[in-house]
Order: C-alpha cells, then sequence, then structure tokens
C-alpha cells in the first residue's frame, strides 16, 4: 500500500514531526510504503522563528508542493495534516488532492485561523473551509477532544483520536534532583513564547522566594525582559536531555478558542522524563494533569506561585508525582500506543 503524506512542515516543524514522521516505522511494519511532501522547508521554518516571514520562501513553497502533488503517481492512500494550502480557498485543496481516499490529521485548531479571525472577507470566504475538509475526509485524526467535537459538527464520517505523543525509547525516567537551585523548566518555541508573560509575576517570586533558576529551551533572548532565566537552543538530539535537567516543567496558556484546541505535547514531554508539571486548566491540559497527583493546574499568580514552592521545596513529592507523570504517558501518550493504532487506522481505511 502506498501512502502519500502531505505535511505542513519538515522535520523542523514539531506538528509535522510529532504527527507523521516519527510514525513512518509504523506504517512500514503493516505494509504501508510512505512518501512525504512538506509544503514549507525547514529553512522557513529557521526564519519564522527569528522573527521573519518570508514570502517568497512561501511562495516558492506553495509551488513546489502544488508541483509535487498534481505530479504525484497513483497512490492507495494520502495523509494531509491539517490543510493542503492554508489561506487558499477550499477549491484550491479540493482541485490538488488526489482522488485516493485521505486522512485529515488535525492538531490545532486552525479553523479558528478563519471563523475567529478579525476580517470579515476572511471569515466569509474561508471560515468552513477546515469543516469541509473533515466532511470530505475518510478519517478525521484529532490530537484532542476539542478537535474531535469540532469533527462530529462538521459532519465527518469516521474519527480516531490519536493524542500526540513521545517515543519513549528518547525519554528516559531520570534521577531526580536534589540541589540548592532547583530549575524550573519549559520547551517551545519563539512563536509561542508569549504565553509565558502569563506567569511572568510568578516566575520572578519563584526565583526570589524558592531560589529557583528558570531554563528555556528554544526560546530567544526576549523572555530574559520578563524575569531572570537562561536561554538554551534547542536540538532534536538533545531534547530529552534537557527536560531531565528540569525539576518542575511549565506550560501556561490563556483561556481562548485556539488555545483550547492544543494538545499539550510539552507536558507529555515533560511527564515522560518523570518530571511534576504545573500548567493552565485549558483544553486537554485538564486531561493531562490530575491535580496533586502527577503535577498541578494553577490559575493567577497567587496559585501558580503556590504551586511551583510545593514542588521546588519538596524533591520527594517531585519524585512521586514524576512517576506517576511517566505512568499515564506509558499507558496512553507513547508512539508504542499511538503507533500501531494509528498505522491501522491507515491500513484499514475503506476504499
Amino acid at each position: 500500500m502506498d501512502l502519500l503524506c502531505l505535511t505542513r512542515y519538515g522535520r523542523l516543524g514539531a506538528s509535522s514531526r510529532i504527527r507523521t514522521m516519527q510514525y513512518l516505522d509504523y506504517f512500514q511494519d503493516v505494509g504501508i510504503r510512505s512518501t512525504i511532501y512538506s509544503l514549507l522547508a525547514d529553512e522557513y521554518v529557521k526564519k519564522l522563528y527569528c522573527g521573519h516571514r518570508s514570502l517568497i520562501a512561501a511562495a516558492q513553497g506553495y509551488a513546489r508542493h502544488a508541483w509535487h502533488v498534481s505530479h504525484t503517481r497513483k497512490v492507495d492512500r494520502v495523509l494531509l495534516e491539517k490543510e493542503l494550502f492554508p489561506w487558499l480557498p477550499a477549491w484550491v485543496d479540493e482541485l490538488l488532492l488526489p482522488s485516493a481516499p485521505f486522512v485529515l490529521d488535525i492538531d490545532d485548531a486552525i479553523f479558528h485561523n478563519y471563523d475567529e479571525h478579525e476580517s470579515w472577507w476572511v471569515r466569509r470566504t474561508l471560515g468552513r473551509k477546515i469543516d469541509g475538509l473533515m466532511a470530505r475526509a475518510a478519517v478525521v485524526c484529532a490530537g484532542n477532544e476539542y478537535l474531535a467535537d469540532r469533527a462530529r459538527r462538521a459532519g465527518a464520517g469516521e474519527i480516531a483520536l490519536i493524542p500526540s505523543a513521545v517515543d519513549l525509547n528518547r525519554y528516559t525516567v531520570g534521577e531526580i534532583h536534589r540541589r540548592k537551585r532547583p530549575i524550573v523548566g519549559w520547551i517551545g518555541t519563539p512563536v509561542t513564547q508569549g504565553y509565558l508573560k502569563l506567569i511572568a509575576p510568578a516566575l520572578r517570586d519563584a526565583v526570589e522566594q524558592f531560589n529557583a533558576r528558570i531554563v528555556l529551551v528554544g526560546a530567544n533572548e526576549e523572555p530574559k525582559r520578563w524575569f531572570p532565566c537562561e536561554i538554551r537552543g534547542w536540538r532534536e538530539s538533545n531534547e530529552a536531555d534537557d527536560i531531565l535537567d528540569f525539576d518542575v516543567g511549565v506550560m501556561p496558556l490563556p483561556e481562548a478558542p485556539w488555545e483550547r484546541g492544543k494538545c499539550g505535547y510539552k507536558l507529555i514531554q515533560y511527564m515522560a522524563c518523570a518530571r511534576p508539571v504545573v500548567a493552565s486548566p485549558v483544553g486537554v491540559n485538564e486531561r493531562l494533569v490530575i491535580n496533586g497527583i502527577n503535577g498541578y493546574l494553577a490559575t493567577g499568580e497567587a496559585s501558580w506561585l503556590r504551586a511551583l514552592g510545593e514542588l521546588l521545596m519538596d524533591a520527594d513529592a517531585r519524585a512521586a508525582m514524576g512517576r506517576r507523570g511517566r505512568q499515564i504517558v506509558e499507558n496512553g501518550y507513547c508512539t508504542a500506543v499511538t503507533g500501531p493504532r494509528y498505522a491501522r487506522v491507515i491500513r484499514d481505511l475503506k476504499a
């Protein structure tokens, strides 16, 4: 069986790497041969993370993607990540998509890019684009229940809930640290680092009151203006080791439509390394974090500081919560669980 994977990004893009590329071996195990065409190259992503949106690079990516898709040989299945061409009308996607049955993978509330847009023209012309793709797809693979519910309301024929997951061969359980300056850690990109502003006062107080260090992996230098912190560059080969150096992992989010569609990958990474977490009670975070069991859900400065303080001052509590978090990942948020399920979804599609 031949599968054409149409991803938004190359390997540098987290969603494409996590939702598609890490599953290719599982697809191969059930006789699925995969070919990947990516819309936006890694060079585009590098510029994006540096604060530059290159319209020329994007246009080149669109043209290259259109050529690849329109000239592809016959395939048995298509795996489409999000949509074929962002910000273009649905008929363009429909015209160029191969005629084979397709799986639509959704791990962000990208429909809100359109139906919540400030421009009435965008809302009018693109507001139902993703719903149309959901209705047409043979299966919608949704990263969480918020996205699955949208697919149901859009009229999707079949929905598979496939949470974002980690490969536990890469994420080991580290020893609990017992040091004078415990680390509060965060991992992400310059695109998502703005969420840290929500807890900047609590992080500043954690440094002053609990002698904490703040370590940010993948951010640029801007957060240094918000609170004292150390910035580390992100590398795929080193991200698990960076998280193992944390004592507590954090994931702040605002209560807003886009954020309800997030799949909590940061939390899953922290938990895979047996690190306790503190997170905003938004979307899937409320499912991943069992308050007082594997971490804390926090709202407001006082709540965040209290949760951080309890964990930073008690290494034994960190160890116990970390072990429970690791078990949650082993039970449902690792590729050993999601990989075979995803492969079966694609293999068993009705032609």
